[in-house]
């Protein structure tokens, strides 16, 4: 009889833990608008001018370009001190029947850094190998906690940009590959079955632009938005649709009910576009956040986050030959026009970017 007593007691007070704990982690707990990204950026124009400046008047960077093509493809402003610069340098232009613009071919990869503060500028050549001259910019973080060890890491890769003759419109397409693992830690048997990634989140948010300017999904692509977990059931996807914001969250299944681990590595694709007016400047905020616990209690949450800058072109019809080339404006094989950005992104500590 005492036994049974017991038993019971225990199963009660089991129940009540697990309630709790089923309570404390409902629905929709990550809520990633981050105060930080939302304040102005207007130090980075100034950051951005001086750079320009030392850069310009660099006796090392006017005999690299001396003679040769030149163009600049991304701009990244490191913790707002350092800047970065990527360039390829001693290309030519192919014609193509049909089209005004030239296609882009040969040339080296250049990385430039400036340092505002001590008016210092150094070069390097790169072995890149582009592949259609995207670009990657990258994270990866770890916190650990209590409980369990939480690691993430996000690709953000930006495609050149068609130029959309009916809209007026420049339409650069961007896709966030993330994933990550929980790797529980010091787990009293209690509270075993509770540990993994809960859910994960990415949000895009139109921080500058013209009315004209607007954010999308990337429509009728079979892979615009790609899950996986290394756990059975299904992956629940929430997506909001806005002109000035777009945001897709991802539920992991765990294996029951209100008892059992989830998985504890997950991770998404999501593919969305920019789509800026010709001559404008559009700037996004690009947050993406993990949930995950180790014992189901308490849980922890790793962020990256990036502010986008683009400068778009005028429309194409409109330029000349010299025109189309100053502005970074090619052609495909086809005849079409593509703007090779260049992007300004800032940059988090520990961040890095790359052309792929």
């Amino acid at each position: 009889m005492k036994n049974s007593r017991k038993i019971i007691c225990i199963f009660i007070v089991f129940s009540l833990v697990a309630l709790l704990i089923f309570i404390a982690h409902p629905g929709n707990i990550l809520d990633i608008r981050s105060p930080e990204l939302q304040e102005g950026y207007g130090d980075l124009d100034t950051i951005l001018s001086r750079s320009e400046s030392l850069l310009f008047n660099d006796s090392g960077y006017q005999k690299l370009t001396a003679g040769n093509e030149t163009i600049r493809l991304l701009v990244l402003v490191h913790n707002r001190s350092c800047v970065e610069e990527r360039y390829r340098i001693g290309f030519h232009y192919e014609e193509i029947s049909g089209s005004r613009a030239a296609r882009i071919v040969g040339g080296d990869y250049w990385r430039v850094l400036i340092d505002p503060g001590k008016g210092t500028v150094q070069s390097e050549m790169r072995e890149w190998q582009p592949r259609h001259s995207c670009v990657n910019i990258s994270s990866q973080t770890i916190k650990k906690g209590a409980s369990s060890s939480l690691s993430s890491s996000t690709h953000v890769t930006v495609y050149p940009a068609p130029w959309l003759e009916d809209s007026g419109t420049w339409r650069y397409v961007l896709r966030v590959d993330s994933e990550g693992d929980v790797t529980p830690v010091k787990i009293p048997p209690l509270l075993s079955g509770w540990s993994g990634c809960i859910e994960s989140l990415c949000s895009i948010w139109k921080v500058q632009g013209g009315l004209g300017d607007y954010l999308d999904i990337v429509k009728y692509s079979p892979d615009r938005v790609q899950t996986w977990c290394n756990a059975d059931g299904e992956i629940l996807i929430d997506e909001v649709f806005e002109r000035d914001y777009l945001s897709a969250r991802f539920s992991y299944p765990r294996e029951g009910w209100f008892y059992g681990d989830w998985p504890s590595e997950a991770g998404y694709s999501y593919r969305f576009s920019i789509n800026p007016k010709a001559g404008s400047r559009m700037v996004i905020d690009i947050v993406t956040a993990l949930s995950g616990t180790g014992d189901g209690y308490g849980s922890d949450e790793t962020q990256h986050s990036w502010r986008v800058i683009i400068d778009t072109p005028p429309d194409p019809a409109g330029l000349s030959e010299n025109k189309l080339k100053a502005n970074g404006i090619w052609a495909t094989n086809y005849g079409g026009y593509y703007h090779l950005s260049p992007l300004i992104v800032d940059m988090n500590k520990g961040d890095t970017a790359a052309l792929v």
